[in-house]
């Protein structure tokens, strides 16, 4: 729990993300009962200032699954179960916002930094199927704890088992991958929102600052994208020696 700073204003300001530290009181401004993770606007002394937004990408209770035992607390999470994504612009100008919506639609919300919308639209997406022997397979690996710390008692890794195989009854491992897995935002307002990995590859999705779908970008299985701005995407790429190297993209309309 605590604070989590994603920018400094020169207003003296920082925009910063909450959560409620177990044991603590709720402060006044937190409704009671509110799940998702404010991001607030703080005074560089501490003191509140205001809400900016609600974040929805820590709130996961269709996805997540609690495990109590022995003593000790983990959290596994359901395989392939389509979760929100959000970021924050590096010079803190925008907040984005992807939410999964439907089976074949997610909402994408950009806000500026003092919380008021910019656009909210709904795109429609063709979801994949998950072939059954990847779907067994993440499902057994769940089901063995493989995600469990090494060196965890063995009551407390029979308990969770448990708790895990009890858990599984009421929820089942969807069938279609979800649309997105992360949200890059650039200070712009441009944001790539890659898909869900099937292949070799990663497939990144660009929206403009109106929400507009801009085009495609096909990386390899060695590449990450790590800044965007406008039409110009930065990508670290390791070749076959694990050698590193940045390179610059540039996304052409039409192309």
């Amino acid at each position: 729990g605590g604070l989590v700073p994603f920018a400094l204003y020169s207003g003296r300001s920082v925009l910063t993300r909450f959560s409620l530290p177990p044991g603590t009181s709720r402060p006044g401004w937190l409704p009671a009962g509110e799940v998702r993770a404010p991001l607030i606007r703080v005074a560089m002394d501490g003191a509140f200032r205001r809400v900016v937004a609600w974040d929805t990408s820590l709130v996961r209770p269709t996805c997540a699954i609690p495990v109590s035992a022995a003593g000790g607390q983990w959290t596994t999470t359901i395989p392939f179960c389509p979760e929100a994504a959000s970021d924050v612009s590096s010079n803190g100008s925008f907040i984005v916002m992807a939410t999964p919506a439907t089976e074949t639609s997610f909402r994408l919300v950009l806000l500026r930094a003092e919380g008021d919308t910019v656009y909210s639209r709904v795109h429609v997406f063709s979801p994949k199927r998950i072939p059954p022997a990847v779907a067994d397979s993440a499902l057994q690996r769940l089901k063995n704890l493989t995600g469990l710390a090494r060196g965890a008692p063995p009551e407390f890794r029979a308990q969770a088992n448990t708790a895990v195989r009890n858990a599984l009854r009421t929820k089942k491992v969807p069938t279609t991958y979800p649309p997105f897995v992360r949200v890059s935002l650039g200070d712009d307002g441009t944001c790539w929102l890659e898909e869900f990995p099937a292949g070799q590859g990663h497939r990144w999705i660009g929206f403009g600052p109106d929400g507009r779908k801009l085009g495609v970008i096909e990386l390899g299985a060695r590449s990450r994208l790590k800044v965007v701005k406008g039409d110009q995407l930065w990508v670290v790429e390791a070749d076959v020696d694990d050698i590193q190297s940045v390179v610059r993209y540039r996304v052409v309309a039409g192309q």
